[in-house]
């Protein structure tokens, strides 16, 4: 049985998130590869050929990386330990179970490492925040926002939800790219001279007091729902 990719798996929720999975990472900048069309794959003896005898020579227990495989069983075209090599055919641990004839572009690689992490490890390392994966519901929280720094009211919410808008002169309110299910952070400063224009460019339902009257430096939220943009005032900053 080959191993699987993370791609092959679901989207992770709580309820199979646990944070002790271990993952493996492999380093396939490889000191030995060859691609070609003569390669092929024999289920009866778990050999992958090459009728042009280039397939590099590995040592036994070494690990491969298969890919190019038609692969309709999802077995070849991963990685696979070496039971033995010689330029023309490769034994490896894993059981085949269906043939595959020369003919397409398949590359063989020999790994130079293989790392193992914990799913808590893995998060931790890729950089996100709190002491690895947490969940609520189906949700990964702990995500890191972007920032973004503007001096008017255009904004490209693809940029960063988290924007401080500094005003020379009299705003627009103009947001762009922020999608259903997303909300901004606006930390606006000057505001109380300049003055923002809410409505030309779009219609806001405010909660609580209404159009937030903006003080030196204010604080306003944005979240799009399927049906409106609402707009919550957080207030002067002290």
């Amino acid at each position: 049985m080959s191993l699987k990719k993370f791609s092959d798996y679901d989207t992770l929720t709580a309820a199979v998130l646990r944070g002790s999975e271990t993952f493996l990472m492999a380093d396939v900048a490889a000191t030995a590869t060859v691609t070609a069309s003569t390669i092929s794959a024999t289920a009866s003896t778990d050999t992958i050929s090459d009728s042009g005898a280039g397939l590099p020579v590995v040592k036994v227990g070494a690990l491969v990386l298969l890919s190019g495989f038609t692969d309709t069983a999802g077995e070849l075209n991963a990685i696979h330990t070496v039971v033995s090599s010689t330029a023309s055919n490769l034994v490896v641990a894993t059981d085949i179970t269906v043939d595959e004839a020369a003919g397409a572009s398949v590359t063989v690689s020999e790994i130079k490492g293989m790392y193992q992490l914990t799913a808590d490890e893995l998060a931790t390392w890729v950089g996100l925040a709190g002491s690895g994966l947490q969940e609520s519901g189906d949700t990964v929280v702990n995500i890191r926002e972007t920032e973004q720094t503007v001096t008017s009211g255009s904004v490209d919410a693809s940029l960063g939800a988290i924007v401080h808008m500094t005003l020379s002169a009299a705003g627009v309110l103009n947001v762009t790219n922020l999608d259903v299910g997303q909300s901004m952070t606006i930390h606006i400063t000057n505001g109380n001279t300049h003055g923002m224009d809410w409505a030309t460019n779009h219609t806001i339902s405010w909660h609580g007091a209404g159009v937030p009257v903006l003080g030196a430096v204010h604080t306003v939220e944005l979240e799009q729902t399927t049906g409106a943009l609402y707009g919550y005032d957080a207030g002067e900053v002290a």
